[in-house]
Formats: C-alpha cells, sequence, structure tokens
C-alpha cells in the first residue's frame, strides 16, 4: 500500500454514504495535534482524484490550509468506490452511519450505481431480499420519524412495522403512541399499529355503539324479562355478561319445570345474540342440573347444558370460543356431601359439585377498537399469566342473603377487563342483585342490566349505592307540575282499567301471567306493559307488577 502526497486542490469529494457530516470541530484539534495519521483515500479520474473515504479529513485539511495531504489511490471505479466507501463507514467498521443513512446509500446502490436487491445481499449488506426491501421501507416514513430513526429514538425495526401502515396519518399516530409507550418491544408496536389500522377500518356495516332508547327508574337498570331487549338497537352492544336460572330449584325459579326453563332460555339466548355487535362477546355462566334425576324421580342423573346454549347461538353466527372452568373453591370440609361419606355404600359415592363453566361466545367478525381506549384497557402481563389457563379458582359470596345466586365481583371483572375497552356497554341480561352493572361502572364501563323478578329491586339499589333521596329526585323531575301522589293515582288508575284486560286475553290464549311489568311514563297504553307469562299447566304464582 503506498501512501502519496496529492496536491489538496485536485482532491474532490465525491459520493458519499455518510450524510451528517458533524464533529469536525473534535477531528480539527486531533489533527492539528498529531497530523492526518489516517490517509485518505480516493480513486484517480481525469485530472484529479475523488474521495473514497475521508470527506472529514479533507474538509479539516483545507480549513487548517494544507496545501497537499496524504492518500492513497485505489484504482477502481465509482461503482465499486461506492461500495468501498460503505464498508468503511458501516457498523462493522466506525459505527459511523445511523439506519437512515443505510437506507439512503442501499437506494443509490441500486438507482445510480445499478446493483440489484441480490447483488447488495452477496455484498453483505443484509442477510436476505426481505431486508433489503424493509431497509428501503424506512424512507417512505414522513421525514421526522426518519429524524427520530437516524437519532435513535425509534429503533429500526420499530421503523419498519411503521412503514408498512403506508398512510402517513397513520405512521405519524403510530409513532407516537409508541415512544409514549412503556416497556417498548417490536411486539408491542406490532399490536399498537394493529389496533390502529382496525379503529380507523371500521366494518362498513358496524353499528355505532349507542346507549338504550331510555333510562328506567333506576339509570341503567330495566324490571322486565331479556326476552325483549327493545332499548337496544341490534347489532350495538359489545359485551353481554349472563348468569341465567340454572333450572335447579332456586327461588326466582319456583314452579318451573325443566321444558319451560328450556323453553325460556329458547326464547332469550337469540334475542341476546341479536343485540350483540358483529366482534362482540357473550359470557354465559351457567352449571350443569346435578339434581336432575331427583327433580324427575329417576336414579341420580346430571343434564349437560352447555349444549343448549351452543345450539341457539350458532345459527346467529355467534360461537363458542373458549370455556372457563370456574373453581369455586368450596370448603369441602364441612360440605355435607363430604361428611356423609361413613354412610354412603361403597361404589356409590358421588362427587361435589364445586365448579360452574362460563362458555365465551364471540360473534363473527371484527369490531372496531378506539385506539386510545384499547391501549388504556389492555390487560397486564400478569393478569394474563393468572387468567389464560382457563380454570379461575374464585371463592363464591359467602353470604347470599339478598340474593340466592350472587357472584363474587371478581367474575365479571375479568371478562370485563379481557372482552371489553373503557368507555363500552356492559349488558347484564339476568341481571340478580346487579354485581356486572357494579363492576362495570368501576371499570369505566357504562354498565346496564335487565332483572324481571321485582323483588330484587331493593337489592340493587343497595349494590348499587343509590341514595334514596336521589330516586325521590327523579321522581320529582319526571313529573311536571304534578305531585308525586296524583301521578302515583293516576297511574294505579290506568293499571285499574289495563290488567284485567291483559289478564282475559292471557287466560284466552291459555297462559298463566307470572309476572307484568312496564316503564313508568305518563300515558300508558295496553302495548307499554310487558308480560311474563307461562302454559297455564305452570304452578308458578304470578308476581305482582310494579312500575319499573
Amino acid at each position: 500500500m503506498t501512501i502519496v502526497e496529492i496536491e489538496i486542490h485536485k482532491v474532490v469529494e465525491g459520493y458519499h454514504p455518510r450524510k451528517g457530516l458533524q464533529g469536525n470541530e473534535e477531528l480539527r484539534k486531533q489533527i492539528q495535534k498529531n497530523g492526518l495519521t489516517d490517509p485518505i483515500r480516493v480513486r484517480p479520474e481525469g485530472d484529479h482524484f475523488v474521495v473514497i473515504d475521508g470527506i472529514r479529513r479533507l474538509q479539516v485539511a483545507k480549513d487548517l490550509g494544507w496545501t497537499s495531504v496524504p492518500c492513497i489511490v485505489e484504482k477502481i471505479d465509482e461503482r465499486t468506490a461506492a461500495h468501498q466507501s460503505y464498508l468503511h463507514n458501516s457498523e462493522a467498521c466506525r459505527r459511523n452511519l445511523n439506519p437512515i443513512e443505510v437506507s439512503l446509500h442501499i437506494k443509490e446502490m441500486r438507482e445510480r450505481f445499478g446493483y440489484s436487491v441480490r447483488d447488495l445481499v452477496n455484498l453483505g449488506y443484509a442477510t436476505d431480499d426481505q431486508t433489503i426491501y424493509n431497509k428501503l421501507a424506512l424512507l417512505s416514513l414522513p421525514e421526522e420519524i426518519q429524524k427520530q430513526i437516524a437519532e435513535g429514538t425509534i429503533n429500526p425495526t420499530e421503523g419498519y412495522r411503521l412503514a408498512a401502515v403506508k398512510d402517513p396519518g397513520l405512521q405519524k399516530k403510530a409513532a407516537e403512541i409508541v415512544l409514549a409507550s412503556k416497556d417498548r418491544s417490536v411486539r408491542k408496536t406490532e399490536k399498537i399499529i394493529k389496533t390502529l389500522i382496525a379503529s380507523v377500518n371500521r366494518p362498513e356495516d358496524e353499528k355505532a355503539v349507542s346507549g338504550p332508547s331510555h333510562e328506567g327508574d333506576i339509570p341503567g337498570v330495566f324490571f322486565h324479562d331479556s326476552g325483549d331487549m327493545h332499548e337496544f338497537e341490534d347489532g350495538t352492544i359489545p359485551l353481554i355478561i349472563v348468569s341465567p336460572s340454572y333450572g335447579v330449584g332456586m327461588e326466582y325459579e319456583e314452579g318451573v319445570s325443566f321444558e319451560q326453563h328450556i323453553a325460556d332460555l329458547k326464547r332469550c339466548v337469540p334475542e341476546w345474540g341479536r343485540k350483540l355487535m358483529q366482534g362482540g362477546h357473550l359470557c354465559i355462566n351457567f352449571g350443569d342440573i346435578h339434581n336432575f334425576g331427583s327433580k324427575n324421580g329417576t336414579e341420580p342423573e346430571i343434564q349437560l347444558m352447555g349444549q343448549v346454549f351452543q345450539d341457539l347461538l350458532r345459527p346467529l353466527n355467534i360461537r363458542l370460543r373458549d370455556i372457563v372452568i370456574w373453581d369455586k373453591g368450596l370448603p369441602w370440609t364441612t360440605n355435607p356431601q363430604v361428611i356423609a361419606y361413613i354412610d354412603t355404600p361403597h361404589t356409590e359415592y358421588r362427587l361435589l359439585n364445586s365448579f360452574e363453566y362460563i362458555y365465551i361466545f364471540k360473534k363473527d367478525g371484527k369490531r372496531g377498537l378506539p385506539l386510545d381506549s384499547a391501549l388504556k384497557s389492555t390487560i397486564t402481563k400478569n393478569e394474563w399469566k393468572e387468567w389464560i389457563s382457563g380454570i379461575w379458582k374464585i371463592r363464591t359470596v359467602p353470604s347470599q342473603k339478598d340474593h340466592p345466586a350472587q357472584f363474587p365481583e371478581e367474575l365479571p371483572r375479568r371478562l370485563i377487563k379481557m372482552f371489553s375497552c373503557e368507555g363500552d356497554i356492559v349488558v347484564d341480561t339476568a341481571l340478580g342483585s346487579g354485581t356486572t352493572i357494579k363492576v362495570a361502572r368501576e371499570l369505566n364501563r357504562k354498565g346496564y342490566g335487565y332483572e324481571r323478578d321485582l323483588r330484587y329491586k331493593p337489592v340493587i339499589i343497595k349494590k348499587l349505592g343509590i341514595p334514596e333521596e336521589n330516586l325521590k329526585q327523579k321522581d320529582k323531575k319526571t313529573g311536571g307540575d304534578s305531585t308525586k301522589e296524583e301521578r302515583s293515582d293516576a297511574v294505579g288508575q290506568v293499571i285499574a282499567e289495563l290488567l284485567p284486560q291483559i289478564a282475559a286475553e292471557s287466560k284466552g290464549r291459555g297462559e298463566r301471567i307470572r309476572g307484568i311489568s312496564f316503564n313508568r311514563k305518563p300515558r300508558l297504553t295496553k302495548e307499554d306493559f310487558i308480560v311474563d307469562a307461562v302454559p297455564l299447566a305452570s304452578p308458578r304464582p304470578s308476581a305482582l307488577a310494579e312500575a319499573a
């Protein structure tokens, strides 16, 4: 290798992959002190020499007034020199090039010097063709994002994911969210971008999530059967959570036969499905009927129930996606079934019924997720680890004083956090004591519920912590200039006139009325009454009608 002194005016700058040439002051100090210890690499071209590597050193030498500089002359063409310049400034050598400079150099190598993608791979620019295309894709990003990649605030791999979005507005929005994210990773960036695209590219037939057409006297609670959910438009509810009647003889199931229980499900479950939005979830907590045999006068027998729900929902394109086993953690040592083992004949042992199911259904299609809300609502890594097994060990409510089948708050809490976003509507179609609404509102969701048994109205008021004066205030606000007593008298007169008509019509159809409910309004008509009726053979007593 021969070093020659070349007159400085004959040495000219050529193509160089490095675009940012900052740091000359520090280099100037080094050259003033030690001289040019690293000669400038040049190639001959006519009567002058073009720099391959050493542009900054040449600039400093000119600033210092040098008349000549030490050079190493390489007899190569411009095409080869461009590659040599990259090698001298690449990460493997001086780490002088940032990712955008590398991308720009690759672009020049292809467009200016005629290298193919395969040529560049063979020269070591990447291990495969796709990586070359990924590097070039960074140049399609908005300038401000390219600058962030060049400065290292966004890494190249994140940049590749951003470049796949194509839309500059979405790229900028995603970059902002990525930079604001904690615990950043490429996988998280991919999720952010995927969610962002879904939030913008909503299905054309997706209906807007909207609240009910009106509220009951307890905000968000409707005291009638969920077989008619006229308060909501079809296809507008993101999440329904329900623990329907089990058919095991609870106080709210008195006099209901198995056949009537199935008929009830056939009437209500499809309505839940119709109200569910595409991509929405329906979570049903239920248990098999373990006392089916004794209730029907036969040997012990368990009636399985899961297939009933699946058969009712599949025609609506609502499919069973997951099954959770709820381990209720019953205290085995005090359970009568366990204590009585001494009196049980050998081979006649029965297993303790200490679990229930949660069937998680999803309606076909995808819903558009609001990006900001989805990011705020994403469950934590620890929650995912705890819940993903599909066996949830959650203790039951210790006291069932107010309602015989309350489920623990942790159950709806997990389902709501997993399958809804903040601001979403969450509906419980068999509200019971009101647990689902309570938890939904605590999680910044809009909770609604249906309950047909008016005995639990005080329980719901208590669970939701609604002061009695608030209910009285609502009465005053909806009554105009009339007093509460006057309005009650007027409603009473309408009820007295209409109930006999409704009862006669039900009797004419061969039905027995189990309950009647209506939403309070200034002018009631017969169409405003919602009748819960069963065939006359049912022994279940009718409930008193009460304004919802």
